[in-house]
C-alpha cells in the first residue's frame, strides 16, 4: 500500500522577531498537523503495513525547503504542484459553498 501525504507551507509560528515597529518575515515550516500527518504515516510503514509514503504539497518554488524537510523526515518521494495564487473568485466560490453546506447539515 502506497500512502499520500499533503502538507502546507506556513509561517513558523514561534519564528516572530519584533524589531522597533517593524516585523521580520517568519521562516516558513511545515505546518504542525501536517507534521503529525507524516509522522504517522512513518508508523504505519515501520508496521509493514504500507510500502511508500509520498508527499505532495501545492505551492511556489519557495516550498522546496518544506519538501526537503518532508524527504528529511522519511517521507519517500515529495510532489510539488505549482500554483502561483489562488485566483480570487475561487475564494469566493469556496467560502460561499461551505457556508451552504453548513447550513444544510
Amino acid at each position: 500500500m502506497k500512502i499520500l501525504v499533503s502538507f502546507k507551507s506556513v509561517p513558523d509560528p514561534n519564528d516572530v522577531t519584533i524589531a522597533g515597529a517593524a516585523l521580520s518575515t517568519p521562516k516558513s515550516v511545515i505546518n504542525p498537523f501536517d507534521e503529525i500527518a507524516i509522522e504517522e504515516a512513518l508508523r504505519i510503514r515501520e508496521r509493514g503495513e504500507a510500502t511508500e509514503i509520498v508527499g505532495v504539497t501545492i505551492g511556489v518554488p519557495a516550498v522546496d525547503e518544506q519538501i526537503r524537510a518532508a524527504l528529511a523526515m522519511g517521507v519517500d518521494r515529495a510532489v510539488r504542484i505549482d500554483a502561483p495564487s489562488i485566483p480570487t473568485r475561487w475564494r469566493v466560490f469556496f467560502v460561499r459553498w461551505s457556508r451552504t453546506k453548513r447550513h444544510m447539515s
